[in-house]
């Protein structure tokens, strides 16, 4: 499938961008840069800059009442930015950099995680404080990829040993290991019903979809010819989309779960 270029180029130029995120109406991309977050409106194809945070941004996430929450690396904090005011009503001081963050569809929790030997870390968004209890990663295993459910009580962490870590939040205990993939998982993704897991296997070169509460998986996507390197699932749950090292962005239809 080879995809029309749009009216506009994103990030704009002379923007080195770190991370991106839409939101939930698709009318605002948001793309994070070295100490600045730009807000796309994709109707007018204006930009208008945040600024406050040091370092590169790595990390996006719309949540509800019209916030945004983003992470940077140098000056190790977390912003949470009123886009009505365009100001930022929440800064979350974090103990060291972290290189990836995802947050609960109702902006309550934070999820962050750091360097691969480290376990992801969890923030009350309301409070700035830690949430306890803490995920405890098993020896022996390196962490490379993260997501958190829409609903904020699953965690599903890739890992380099080609399996995927489901973790009960409220007990920071592991719930679940998803095993098929082979290689080091490059990217996970939940569904917005929080059942539904989307994974991509690396060097395997496939995708993966999962029934989370089973464990099983419920679909294998396999046409690429290189490195799956990321995954994500539509709103509706109804399509994934897979990038490759290939250089090619494949569109997939996703079966429906059996009842």
């Amino acid at each position: 499938m080879q995809a029309n270029k749009g009216k506009a180029e994103v990030p704009p130029a002379n923007f080195n961008c770190d991370s991106v995120a839409f939101s939930a109406d698709d009318k605002t991309v948001a793309l994070g840069g070295y100490g600045t977050l730009k807000l796309w409106d994709t109707q007018t194809l204006q930009t208008q800059n945040l600024t406050g945070q040091k370092g590169n941004v790595i990390g996006l996430a719309f949540v509800s009442d019209n916030r945004l929450v983003s992470c940077a690396s140098i000056d190790q904090t977390i912003k949470v930015w009123d886009l009505n005011t365009r100001d930022a009503v929440k800064t979350i001081s974090l103990p060291y950099s972290f290189r990836a963050l995802d947050c609960s569809a109702d902006g309550t929790l934070a999820a962050l995680a750091g360097a691969p030997a480290l376990a992801p870390k969890l923030y009350d968004l309301q409070t700035g404080l830690e949430y306890a209890p803490r995920v405890t990663m098993p020896k022996g295993v390196t962490f490379s990829c993260m997501a958190l459910a829409p609903d904020g009580k699953t965690l599903a962490m890739g890992v380099s040993k080609g399996e995927i870590l489901i973790w009960d939040v409220a007990s920071g205990m592991a719930r679940k290991t998803l095993s098929g993939h082979t290689k080091t998982i490059t990217s996970v993704c939940f569904a917005s019903d929080g059942r539904t897991l989307a994974s991509a296997g690396g060097g395997d070169k496939t995708a993966r979809l999962w029934d989370v509460p089973t464990g099983q998986t419920r679909a294998i996507f396999q046409a690429h010819t290189d490195n799956v390197l990321g995954v994500s699932l539509s709103a509706d749950g109804k399509l994934l989309a897979t990038a490759s090292r290939d250089q090619t962005i494949m569109v997939w239809d996703v079966p429906a779960a059996r009842k």
